[in-house]
């Protein structure tokens, strides 16, 4: 008696997440534009305007100036209300997503080409590129990650943020992380990580992100 092909055989776990992970990728990343355009905004609605005043307001404070506010010509669903604090060397962004979520980080750049964030944004478990050095601290204030962004950054070759160059900084990096991320390719432990932080569809109590 003829034993079975290895095609025969039902698929392993291994060989199915393997499958996951790479149609997952392959959606969330096709739908990724290899480059974006910043596009100045005058004005806009946020969807919670006393959360932005109370954070910008807490921003200027720490001696942050406003940068203006854009959009993504190619990603019209991503608003940011940027920031600068030049003598600190420190940027900070307000962003909209979708209209439906709001966060707010902290950053310095270097000479390099590496950079340090700091957010109030929730860890979904992604791997982060090695020029990138990120703190995710969700339940922190504007003072609290300023102040860790001061506390945890390297001060040496840092560059000065402006208004003008804040748009081109974040051209430059989404161009620089989406083909970190294409080449790299799909990984396993990041799509487990995602789907655990991911909420439950009406009705799934119990389910990963709750």
């Amino acid at each position: 008696m003829q034993g079975k092909s290895p095609i025969d055989e039902p698929p392993s776990d291994a060989s199915k997440l393997e499958s996951a992970a790479k149609r997952i990728h392959e959606k969330t990343m096709g739908g990724m534009p290899d480059e974006i355009h910043t596009v100045p905004l005058s004005s806009h609605v946020w969807i919670s305007p006393e959360t932005v005043e109370n954070w910008a307001k807490e921003m200027k404070a720490l001696g942050f100036k406003e940068a203006g506010i854009f959009t993504l010509k190619e990603k019209p669903e991503f608003i940011h209300l940027a920031f600068v604090n030049e003598s600190e060397k420190a940027g900070a962004i307000i962003t909209e997503f979708k209209k439906s979520k709001l966060w707010f980080y902290f950053y310095s750049e270097h000479s390099n080409g590496t950079n340090i964030i700091v957010t109030n944004r929730e860890d979904r478990g992604m791997l982060k590129p090695p020029y990138t050095f990120t703190i995710h601290d969700p339940g922190g204030s504007p003072t609290q990650l300023h102040q860790r962004l001061l506390t945890e950054r390297v001060e040496k070759n840092l560059l000065v943020l402006t208004a003008d160059n804040v748009p081109q900084l974040q051209e430059k990096h989404w161009a620089v992380d989406v083909a970190w991320r294409k080449k790299r390719g799909p990984s396993i432990p990041d799509i487990i990580n995602v789907v655990r932080t991911m909420p439950p569809s009406p009705g799934e109590k119990g389910q990963p992100g709750t």
